[in-house]
């Protein structure tokens, strides 16, 4: 895609949606952007060219797949950028409409398959020798006597999914449970969705990533960062450190195992004194 290109950026956050903008945008490329919330700061960047409004995806999405394809056919974008899963998975589901008319930055079906459902992801890895959190799915049986009599407390509870079609604009997020009756409530409230979720050992240590754009598995470009001054599970700080060995052919193996095209930010939590590493997930987007 050459200097006059033209972009759609789904999204609207002031993390991967904004850093999405400002590198395209000081590339010299034409930028859009579609956002789910037209007040948000991250709009007034002086890099969108185009704001559009589109329906959200309910119903079935025949409301929103025939504004994304009329505005495709309209604009004909060079490409269309969605930074979060709320905007990623309905593009996935009608691909077969959508790509013809612009190119996606999307995952395949192996990559969504692999990096979009968490658990998923813990057998990639343990597939390819990377080291990951002790962990198991959970069923209706489990309870908090049968969980802690395998893991000692804090415990991760994590859905297999951040998203699904049912809540799409529902975001599960992984939950550290540090007491019994922290547990206790935790599985009676998930209790309806017991089977998609797994336990995981807490890992201590400071959180970081190995960020890389591959091709067909193959890893172009590697960058890793550490979290700093990390507040209940959160950082707002990261600095840039250099690449691990380890680390990068951990993320090369499972990359290569599934033939990965396009970004992903692979997450460890790393213990600094004794120099262990796991695993945690990884985001196959624009990360924030």
């Amino acid at each position: 895609m050459g200097a006059s290109g033209k972009v759609l950026v789904v999204g609207d956050d002031t993390r991967s949606f904004l850093a999405t903008v400002r590198s395209l945008g000081r590339r010299g490329l034409e930028v859009h952007v579609a956002p789910y919330q037209l007040g948000a700061p991250a709009l007034r960047s002086k890099y969108i060219r185009a704001i559009h409004r589109l329906p959200y995806y309910l119903d079935g999405g025949e409301r929103w797949l025939q504004a994304v394809e009329a505005l495709f056919r309209t604009e004909r974008f060079d490409l269309v950028i969605p930074c979060e899963e709320r905007a990623l998975l309905p593009l996935y589901r009608h691909r077969d409409v959508l790509e013809p008319l612009c190119r996606l930055a999307i995952p395949d079906a192996a990559a969504l398959a692999a990096f979009f459902d968490k658990y998923s992801t813990r057998e990639l890895a343990a597939g390819a020798g990377v080291p990951v959190p002790r962990g198991r799915l959970l069923s209706v049986a489990d309870t908090s006597e049968t969980l802690l009599a395998e893991f000692s407390l804090p415990l991760v509870l994590k859905h297999r999914r951040s998203y699904s079609w049912q809540e799409l604009y529902v975001r599960k997020a992984a939950a550290v449970v540090e007491t019994r009756a922290e547990l206790a409530h935790w599985l009676q409230a998930n209790r309806d969705e017991i089977d998609q979720v797994f336990a995981e050992a807490y890992f201590a240590g400071l959180g970081g990533g190995v960020s890389v754009l591959c091709d067909h598995g193959r890893v172009l470009l590697a960058f890793e960062h550490q979290r700093a001054h990390e507040v209940t599970g959160s950082s707002f700080y990261r600095r840039s450190m250099a690449i691990d060995r380890a680390r990068r052919d951990a993320v090369a193996a499972m990359a290569a195992a599934i033939g990965y095209t396009g970004l992903a930010m692979f997450e460890f939590k790393l213990d600094t004194q004794s120099g262990a590493w796991r695993l945690l997930e990884v985001n196959a987007r624009p990360w924030g």
